[in-house]
């Protein structure tokens, strides 16, 4: 326990210095000090740390404790907010609530701000792109039916529009007759019957159903639609096939395989100047000789 040297004054009234053990010290004592500033003792350093430990002790006794310790105990946080605040629940809710609205108003400017315009350009775009693909596939099919009825023989005046924007007859006549399939990626003729395509005769995994070439073939086989063949190229059941254009009469006969190449088509175009009625396609040899 430690010590200390004090001043006192002795019954003759002479001032001694003496040593104390203060542990000896009544509590008493230590409470009159703190309240006379020590008229029974003068404090020295050691005198002051055992009065700070002992009024510690004295406080903690009597129920009193330290502000940080107050401050960390949830209980009397508690008690202090339901005395002095008691809305502070509410306020928090209310103020919660507030910035909820606030970030939601927020968010629905900048959905209309900056989303929305982005939306829109997206969809725009995706809707541009699509009408150029229409376009571009619609031109192919264009290009594939002139082509497919020029080489059985279709009249020239089907094959051209009266200018270059207007539509060729025979496209206008057939057009609606055809669907793209995207999965083979190829025209053919469409089931008028419902969803999907006419099975071809001559299926094959590449192209199961009626081409746009295998229905114009048929179209020209039929004798009601001889009228709109050039003469001497009719062929069909019962009409007989006529052999292609001979030597020198300026047309070019492809076999069902090259017309169905678009290399070789191009190329056979080309060399007919572009003309389609100058393409001829070979007949298809009959499987059972007759």
């Amino acid at each position: 326990m430690p010590t200390t040297k004090v001043k006192t004054k002795d019954e003759a009234g002479v001032e001694r210095e003496v040593e104390i053990d203060l542990a000896t010290v009544p509590d008493q004592v230590i409470v009159d000090h703190m309240k006379t500033k020590g008229a029974a003792y003068l404090p020295t350093a050691a005198f002051e740390a055992e009065l700070n430990r002992r009024g510690i002790g004295i406080a903690k006794g009597l129920g009193y404790r330290r502000p940080e310790e107050l401050e960390d105990d949830p209980d009397h946080v508690a008690k202090v907010i339901a005395k002095h605040a008691p809305n502070a629940g509410a306020n928090e809710a209310a103020r919660a609530k507030e910035l909820t609205d606030r970030v939601n108003t927020e968010r629905a400017g900048w959905t209309e701000r900056e989303l929305e315009p982005l939306k829109k350009a997206a969809k725009d775009e995706k809707d541009k792109a699509d009408a150029t693909i229409a376009t571009l596939t619609t031109r192919g099919m264009h290009k594939e039916i002139i082509a497919a009825y020029a080489s059985v023989g279709a009249k020239q005046a089907l094959l051209k529009g009266e200018d270059p924007k207007s539509l060729a007859p025979i496209v206008a006549l057939r057009a609606g007759r055809y669907g793209y399939d995207p999965r083979t990626e190829n025209f053919y003729v469409r089931n008028p019957a419902g969803d999907g395509f006419v099975i071809s005769s001559k299926a094959t995994e590449q192209a199961p159903y009626v081409t746009i070439q295998e229905d114009a073939e048929q179209w020209a086989g039929n004798k009601n639609n001889a009228e709109f063949i050039q003469q001497g190229r009719q062929t069909g059941a019962g009409l007989g096939a006529t052999a292609a254009g001979g030597a020198g009469d300026g047309t070019i006969t492809l076999t069902p395989e090259q017309h169905g190449n678009p290399a070789e088509y191009e190329r056979a175009l080309k060399a007919v100047g572009g003309d389609y009625s100058k393409i001829r396609v070979a007949p298809q040899p009959n499987p059972y000789g007759i």
